[in-house]
């Protein structure tokens, strides 16, 4: 039975006898004529009548019929009558009058569904001149009366998804492209040189003619800036028939005079105006971070006419000027004319950089309430959306005001006349509208801007421009020098650590990390330290070209004046303003926010990723601080024998190579032994790192139990990472939105580049991407590597020391652990964790020849009192919550305990972080000298 009713469903399902004769090619013909004649004499009928809903409802339903029947001949074999009747019957023309004039959202959806099925017939449609003509006027009426037609957005929308089509049939077929594109300014085949002496030239009649020449490329030009299909269609639609160039000299010639990079710098301005001009970051309470959660987080105080970086404008505005910056480099992207290239570059620089850019750049202050904020945080973004090495390359060029000997290099000789011509009449435009004393980088340069931003007053501010520093330093590392950073060349040898300072170097980090948190778990967070790090430094700019075989720089465009020949490897100097200020900053950490601290770690350890850059000096003991003890390393018996031969009797040979072997066992030997350097040889940022953890102990003195809240602290922190890789994991994924082609393939060109910024900074500063990192600490580096890179030797761990064994140890629970914190409830009891007893106290007695006090080692001590001043805390008789909540005197500032366990985690991830660094990069790069 079941049998019997699956063959009837499938009997059911084949078309009938009638059926089938209706689908023939005469049938179809016949009604697609007779449907057209009631068409025809519908619309005579509803011409001379006041338009109303129920006489244009005959004529939606006739053209439907046009389009069903057309859609119905598509799907047959053998001839299609009726699309060539459609083109005797001038049907294209009809339906574009009436979808025009009768002003009805029904009627004109009807239309463009009628053109949409003639695009479809396999007749060449598209070819045609009638049909070209009728499809660009219905685009432009539309445009013109969208806004007085209900549903006008999804009638626009229509529309330019039909122009899209148009645009993919010319990528697919270039013969038809003289049907859509006729210059009618100059004769085809005339010299490119050729003037017109007796054509007016002016502004508006030059438009008017581009219009005419090619109006499909202006009917989708105007909504490449609109962030919906219709914009997706639109800049899709228009790579596709810049791609075209490359196949018509006459389409290259045109977008080279038309005023396509004219349009597309002033769009690309307009985007940037609607952003505003004074902004605070600040994220509502319900959507912060944890690690900020966990913080003294200042109420920001509400600035005139300043918008926030959580509200919905900003967010949305931002998308937008970065979605169409996007369009802008897939157009240079997908462009293969250099000539076509150089018009838009010349245009981005002065239209956007030079007259809206910089001057907002310039203008920027603390003064009024936000806008250096807005500045760098709109410059930041820009740096992070660039992945064209042109367009980055000119950008910062100007901004960082470098020499422009390689502003047009790979084709500025070979451009055409047109082009040159185009450029000098630009900057005399530029000259009569601006003046000549306009302001110039060559005085006030971004380099300038950056170190008064980090030595302003405003904590936002100083964040803002940290975070722009680790970005340059991440992604444009070879503008930084000279131009931020003060550097001198260290290409000597000898400017390389020994074998031996690297391994005490090592072991002083560790150090510093045993005093600040000895859990029994820094082996495990070190080991993924090191994995997070190679990751980082084998996709960092500076080290990817030396393994791929390519040239010395990122981008095509070498920066620096002194050219190939100039000594990449380079070391900071100790007296640089920024280092300066970098230390000064560092000296402050415990009283810090918690997003200044994150900015100036990721400000540091973007400094010290590059391969060029030495660590010596700046981060590390100069190598000629080094002093060695040179009676260990004297050669043994056979070798004092010969020297004292050497000098009794004359040159022997084999006693000559006997004393170059020795000489070079006694360099390795050298070069392996630890040495030795006193206490003020130690760099300004490792000596501010020491006295922070010597400024610890003065609150371990006052906190008896803060290395056990500390500790509560980063597993509240990991608690909560896990949290949020379960909760992403288990997401239901959300629907695909349509994007243009070019978007998958810019994607990954954008987060190979990416610079390492941690995943909070990202969350709190309007960043676009959410990695995840390996490591589970509240900095944790997003992991940068790609699927499809290469594996490489994964560098030896070295282990933190070993630390005796203290039993099992007590899980204690914890605020996110059972809920509390959100629910701020303080009735819940809690275990004391037991303290690791010996490695930080033996490290800080050894260096600070201090002694620890005894309540220290005892915080569940019963006895355990609070010291006179009133800021001290007991272990005993004060809940937890309000532990947590009371003051304590930080420095200068007021802090909270709370506060303060924060600001001792980062800075206990960001030694271990450096001491991973160190190490991978003697590894990776040629940081360590053998001898």
């Amino acid at each position: 039975m079941a049998l019997w009713a699956r063959f009837m469903g499938g009997m059911a399902a084949w078309p009938s006898p009638k059926q089938d004769v209706a689908r023939r090619p005469e049938h179809l013909l016949a009604a697609f004529t007779r449907t057209h004649d009631l068409l025809i004499q519908s619309w005579r009928r509803f011409a001379s009548v006041p338009p109303s809903a129920a006489t244009a409802e005959p004529v939606r339903l006739l053209l439907d019929r046009l389009a069903a029947i057309l859609h119905d001949e598509s799907g047959t074999p053998g001839a299609h009558p009726c699309s060539s009747a459609a083109i005797s019957f001038h049907l294209p023309a009809s339906v574009c009058e009436i979808g025009l004039v009768a002003e009805d959202a029904g009627v004109m959806h009807a239309a463009v569904a009628t053109f949409n099925a003639l695009l479809d017939t396999e007749e060449d449609m598209v070819g045609n001149a009638g049909f070209a003509q009728s499809l660009v006027k219905l685009a432009k009426g539309v445009t013109a009366s969208a806004a007085t037609v209900h549903a006008g957005s999804s009638i626009v929308s229509d529309v330019v998804e039909l122009l899209f089509g148009v645009a993919t049939k010319i990528r697919l077929q270039p013969d038809i492209l003289p049907v859509w594109f006729k210059e009618r300014g100059r004769d085809v085949g005339r010299p490119d040189d050729a003037t017109h002496r007796g054509r007016p030239n002016t502004a508006a009649g030059s438009t008017a003619r581009q219009d005419q020449d090619f109006p499909l490329f202006y009917a989708l030009l105007q909504y490449v800036h609109y962030e919906s299909p219709i914009g997706d269609f639109a800049r899709t639609g228009i790579l596709y028939i810049i791609e075209s160039a490359a196949r018509s000299h006459d389409l290259e010639c045109w977008l080279v005079e038309c005023d396509l990079a004219t349009l597309m710098a002033s769009g690309l301005g307009a985007l940037y105006s609607q952003l505003s001009r004074k902004l605070t970051v600040s994220l509502p309470t319900d959507q912060l971070p944890s690690v900020l959660a966990m913080s003294d987080v200042a109420e920001t105080a509400s600035k005139a006419n300043a918008q926030t970086s959580g509200s919905l404008e900003y967010r949305t505005n931002m998308e937008t000027f970065l979605s169409y910056l996007m369009f802008w480099q897939d157009v240079l992207d997908h462009c293969p004319s250099i000539d076509v290239q150089s018009t838009l570059l010349d245009h981005f620089q002065v239209l956007f950089v030079q007259q809206l850019l910089y001057p907002s750049l310039l203008e920027s202050s603390d003064v009024d309430g936000g806008s250096s904020v807005a500045a760098l945080t709109y410059l930041r973004r820009i740096l992070e959306c660039l992945h064209h090495p042109r367009l980055a390359h000119l950008l910062l060029r100007y901004l960082l005001a470098l020499p422009d000997r390689a502003l047009d290099e790979g084709g500025a000789g070979n451009e055409m006349p047109r082009v040159a011509k185009r450029r000098r009449t630009m900057d005399m435009l530029i000259q009569a509208t601006t003046g000549k004393e306009g302001p110039s980088p060559t005085l006030f340069s971004l380099g300038d801007l950056v170190l008064a931003s980090v030595s302003s007053q405003d904590p936002q501010t100083v964040t803002a421009a940290l975070l722009l520093v680790a970005v340059l330093l991440w992604r444009y590392h070879l503008y930084t020098p000279a131009c931020v950073v003060r550097t001198a060349p260290a290409s000597d040898t000898r400017s390389r650590r020994s074998l031996g300072a690297h391994d005490k170097e090592l072991d002083n980090l560790f150090a510093l990390a045993a005093s600040i948190d000895d859990s029994d778990d820094l082996d495990m967070t070190y080991e993924a330290l090191l994995f997070d790090t190679k990751n980082a430094l084998e996709l960092h700019p500076c080290f990817m070209p030396s393994q791929r075989g390519r040239s010395r720089t990122q981008t095509e465009f070498p920066p620096l004046e002194e050219g190939p020949g100039m000594p990449l490897v380079h070391s900071l100097i100790p007296e640089d303003p920024f280092l300066d200020r970098l230390v000064t900053l560092l000296e402050s950490f415990y009283a810090n926010s918690v997003d200044a601290n994150l900015s100036l770690t990721e400000a540091i350890i973007a400094l010290a990723s590059c391969r060029h850059t030495r660590l010596e000096g700046w981060l590390l003991v100069d190598p000629t601080k080094y002093r060695f003890d040179d009676a260990a390393t004297m050669g043994g018996p056979a070798v004092n024998g010969a020297l004292s031969a050497s000098t009794t009797k004359g040159r022997d040979p084999d006693r000559d190579g006997l004393l170059a072997e020795s000489a070079r066992v006694h360099a390795i030997t050298r070069g392996s032994q630890p040495p030795t350097w006193s206490a003020e040889d130690h760099p300004s940022l490792m000596t501010a790192l020491q006295r922070l953890v010597d400024e610890l102990e003065t609150y371990r003195q006052r906190i008896p139990v803060l290395d056990q809240l500390v500790s509560e602290r980063k597993r509240a922190f990991q608690l909560n990472d896990r949290l949020e890789t379960v909760s992403k994991s288990t997401a239901a994924p959300l629907p695909m939105t349509p994007v243009r082609a070019s978007a998958t393939s810019a994607a990954p060109h954008a987060d190979e580049a990416l610079s390492p910024i941690g995943l909070l900074s990202r969350r709190l500063f309007g960043g676009g991407s959410n990695r995840s990192s390996r490591s589970t600490s509240p900095r944790g580096r997003p992991q940068t590597l790609q699927p499809g890179s290469p594996p490489s030797a994964h560098p030896e761990p070295r282990h933190m020391p070993s630390m005796p064994a203290a039993g099992p140890r007590t899980m204690s629970p914890s605020p996110l652990r059972d809920g509390a914190w959100a629910t701020g409830s303080r009735q819940h009891a809690r275990a004391p964790v037991p303290l690791a007893d010996s490695l930080r106290r033996q490290v800080a007695m050894k260096q600070t020849g201090t002694t620890v006090p005894e309540d220290v080692a005892a915080p569940d001590s019963a006895d355990s009192a609070a010291h006179s001043n009133g800021s001290d805390i007991n272990a005993s008789g004060i809940e937890r919550s309000t532990a947590l909540a009371q003051r304590i005197q930080v420095g200068t500032e007021s802090v909270s305990v709370n506060h303060l366990l924060t600001n001792v985690v980062l800075l206990h991830d960001f030694v271990l972080e450096l001491a991973a660094l160190v190490q991978v990069r003697g590894s990776l790069f040629d940081d360590i000298r053998f001898s």
